[in-house]
């Protein structure tokens, strides 16, 4: 059978490329920014400039760098080269310290002014979720027009906050072109190039056959493609695959059972989606790895927020709105199987889970003619009228 997968290359481009956004102002804390304790000399960034009072930059994990926020005298003013027009998309990344708690809603406000202002007004509260401490959050501000200064401090709770970025966008971008997942539909291709490659063992997976990785992926919160025997996998072109945690994607962490789904066997396992556009549709359909404990995704930049599937016999499908242009993120809560995944597309019909085939193994079965069949039959059948691999 075909593999049902309509990539486009377009659905990838970066949104900045589209003709109908702008980035008007741009701001990155790199390892190479001087902002240091009370500095009143800006850093320049693009259409935009940013001090800093009373904190110094900060590393976490040696991937992000950021702007320590962790009381109430200390802030990031950001002064923006001309004034912002109304419906400009204000994004601003932070990052949680690591004492973020469920109890406490932490993250940064943005406000026009310093507290002590007589004009001070939050504009926006942006939390993040406990799970994604230390993780880079992204969240949206939209301007009503007329804004030339920001400032950013942390939220007045428990936890410290880190700045790290701010995007300006102008303009609506358009709808991400519509992409089809179906890790039931593995090519020939990949699974000759899965053969070949000693990087991956194929394997039994409670009688499901498939591959692993034998070996390491990538450090902890490297991002890269699926490959085997140094071609991309077709299977998961366009995505790209991470863990974090002190071991990274090791070993194992990534299962291809074929003609079924791709699991990841790990918690905070994720997936990335990158330049997606605001309001595109990302629909999951996936279930838990385990016969009695829920599992699923927790969401970065989309809601809701998290997606869970109850058991082995649960197969989920949900459906998730882009919250603003950028990478959408799914980290798992621990391990989950995929069954397809669609941007602004309908997930795909017609092939069950392996559990819910095994739980109606005793319903009558027919081939694709029509006929009905016992139950040593291989190959496509109809069940319970539904498409069924029988193996």
């Amino acid at each position: 059978m075909k593999k049902l997968f309509t990539f486009v290359a377009a659905a990838l481009l970066a949104v900045g490329a589209n003709a109908q956004v702008q980035t008007v102002a741009s701001y990155a804390v790199t390892q190479s920014s001087t902002l240091a304790g009370d500095d009143n000399t800006p850093d320049g960034g693009t259409g935009c400039s940013v001090q800093l009072h009373g904190t110094t930059i900060d590393v976490k994990d040696g991937v992000h760098y950021g702007l320590k926020l962790d009381s109430e005298a200390k802030y990031v003013q950001i002064d923006f080269d001309d004034a912002l027009e109304a419906g400009d998309q204000v994004n601003i990344s932070f990052f949680l310290g690591g004492n973020a708690s469920v109890e406490n809603k932490d993250g940064v406000q943005l406000s026009n002014a310093k507290t002590s202002a007589e004009d001070y007004q939050v504009l926006a509260y942006m939390y993040a979720q406990p799970a994604d401490k230390k993780n880079l959050v992204t969240k949206e501000y939209t301007a009503v027009g007329g804004e030339k200064k920001f400032i950013v401090q942390k939220i007045f709770t428990g936890a410290s906050s880190f700045f790290h970025a701010v995007v300006v966008k102008r303009g609506s971008s358009l709808p991400t072109a519509a992409t089809t997942w179906d890790f039931t539909q593995l090519s020939s291709t990949d699974k000759a190039n899965l053969n070949a490659d000693a990087n991956w063992e194929s394997a039994d997976f409670d009688g499901d056959t498939g591959w692993k990785n034998a070996n390491t992926l990538a450090a902890r919160n490297v991002y890269i493609a699926l490959t085997a025997n140094n071609a991309n996998l077709a299977l998961t072109e366009g995505l790209l695959f991470a863990r974090d945690n002190s071991a990274g994607l090791g070993a194992g962490q990534v299962v291809i059972k074929e003609g079924k789904a791709l699991n990841l066997t790990g918690s905070v396992d994720l997936i990335k989606i990158e330049n997606l556009a605001k309001n595109d549709i990302v629909r999951v359909k996936f279930y838990s790895n385990s016969a009695s404990e829920a599992r699923g995704f927790n969401v970065t930049n989309a809601t809701p927020a998290s997606i869970m599937s109850a058991s082995k016999d649960d197969v989920a499908e949900a459906e998730l709105t882009v919250s603003a242009d950028g990478d959408l993120i799914l980290s798992t809560t621990k391990s989950v199987n995929i069954v397809a995944l669609t941007i602004n597309a309908e997930l795909p019909t017609g092939i069950e889970s392996v559990k819910a085939a095994a739980a109606k193994a005793d319903s009558a079965i027919y081939n694709l003619a029509g006929q009905k069949v016992n139950n040593g039959f291989k190959g496509i059948a109809i069940q319970n009228g539904k498409k069924v691999i029988l193996k």
